[in-house]
């Protein structure tokens, strides 16, 4: 199917009245294919399109890539706003949910005469007021909330206390609650933008501590940060810092992966870390790989050539708009950083003397023998969204989406023949950091 045109895309998200077979998932792809063209003129039907639930949320996401123009901020703005009034409400709704969350109605029953969507804050402090007196370790993590600014009785910190709440494993939140709090906070940063609200920490070279607030990941503490190195040189780990803190994950997967292979020198170990490391915003999704890996591998420049951490100049010409610290997207601070094993590709400790199983293969090869497939399953790998694998196999085969889609159908099929296995490793690693499950298997 051929490249749809900014107004064939406008269409498919408002069609006409007699366009009656236009699905929910039709507009849903068209606002967000408006979204990455980023056109100022998309502002004004995205806007409208908040208004129509089945669209609403997708049409939110996209507003936060689109420069807003001036004459579609007061209308944009009214939508804005209504969409988060009605969001917020469907928040409430889900946490008191008593399918989904029945301790919380167990400890806080509704009342007649004081509906919970009407006092939802009234009935939360009176569930953390019971759990305290029930259980100690809950008692602990709300003691651990409220240092970290939990306001049980605040109606405008509602999500924020729930968040924290869910944090300390006081009330364990369901995805569906996680998902609408990101959509209301996406939403939060464009009236921000349009209303002109900006942060002290634009300037290039903020300091960690300078760029937090009240409202940012916390800090992680030095073993939360080693742990999360380990872990991830192990399979798989994620952690959720503000971009300012992202130096110090390099920092540790870098010199994890020097210790564990000694044999790997230091520049390429800083160079690997940042190869395994993604940056996903928690509104806008993945961040660009091309903005994310130069902030990155200049981050991992600084720690090969053994400067300190405070010394580290983060730049506009090293790293665009991250090195302010925020997400070129939507503006925020925070990010989910995620180190996976599997993108890193350890060389082999170099010998005097190749031993006889290798010198063995190495003949073989040259016979025409030991030639590997590379079989891509149909899988996706744990954490990765389809549509996210579909556009990185389609940008790493060079071929169209819908190609790239039947990629993903859960057939094995063969990529690549007759490899030998270092060329075949290579296809497999590529193919596993682009999300999908991939396998070397003998000719």
């Amino acid at each position: 199917m051929s490249k749809k045109t900014f107004y064939e895309l406008v269409n498919d998200l408002h069609p006409p009245k007699y366009k009656v077979w236009i699905t929910a998932k039709t507009k849903q792809e068209a606002a967000r294919a408006l979204g990455f063209s980023k056109n100022p003129e998309a502002a004004e039907p995205l806007a409208l399109a908040l208004a129509d639930k089945d669209v609403a949320d997708a049409a939110v996401t996209a507003l936060v890539h689109i420069p807003i123009p001036e004459a579609v901020k007061k209308n944009a703005l009214k939508a804005l706003l209504a969409y988060t009034r009605q969001r917020e409400q469907d928040f409430i709704t889900a946490f008191f949910d008593n399918d989904k969350n029945p301790e919380v109605m167990a400890l806080s029953p509704e009342q007649k005469g004081h509906p919970i969507l009407k006092e939802p804050e009234s009935y939360l402090a009176g569930a953390v007021a019971m759990v305290r007196n029930l259980d100690q370790e809950k008692a602990a993590g709300v003691d651990a909330a409220t240092g970290e600014g939990l306001d049980i009785y605040s109606r405008q910190k509602f999500r924020r206390n729930v968040r924290l709440l869910n944090k300390h494993g006081v009330f364990l939140t369901w995805p569906q609650i996680e998902q609408i709090d990101k959509f209301i906070q996406a939403a939060q940063s464009v009236m921000d933008r349009i209303m002109g609200k900006e942060s002290q920490s634009e300037k290039t070279g903020v300091s960690a501590a300078a760029a937090r607030s009240q409202t940012d990941a916390p800090a992680p503490d030095d073993a939360a940060v080693e742990q999360f190195a380990q872990k991830g040189l192990e399979r798989r780990a994620d952690i959720s810092v503000i971009i300012a803190d992202v130096p110090r994950l390099v920092f540790a997967a870098a010199s994890a992966l020097h210790a564990r292979y000694p044999h790997v020198p230091s520049p390429d170990a800083s160079r690997m870390a940042a190869d395994a490391i993604s940056l996903e915003c928690p509104h806008c999704g993945p961040i660009e790989k091309a903005l994310q890996k130069k902030f990155l591998y200049a981050v991992a420049g600084q720690f090969a050539q053994g400067a300190p951490l405070a010394k580290i100049a983060l730049d506009r010409s090293n790293a665009g708009v991250l090195a302010t610290g925020r997400c070129p997207g939507c503006d925020d601070k925070t990010v989910k950083a995620v180190l996976d094993r599997n993108w890193i590709a350890i060389p082999d400790k170099p010998d005097a003397a190749a031993p006889p199983a290798q010198k063995q293969e190495e003949a073989a090869q040259e016979k025409g023998e030991g030639l590997f497939n590379v079989v891509l399953s149909g899988s996706l790998m744990p954490g990765f969204d389809r549509e996210i694998v579909q556009s990185n196999l389609a940008a790493l085969f060079k071929m169209d989406a819908n190609k790239a889609a039947a990629l993903l159908d859960n057939k094995p099929r063969i990529i690549k023949k007759n490899a030998d296995r270092q060329t075949a490793a290579k296809f497999e690693q590529a193919i596993k950091k682009a999300g999908a499950e991939a396998k070397i298997e003998p000719v």
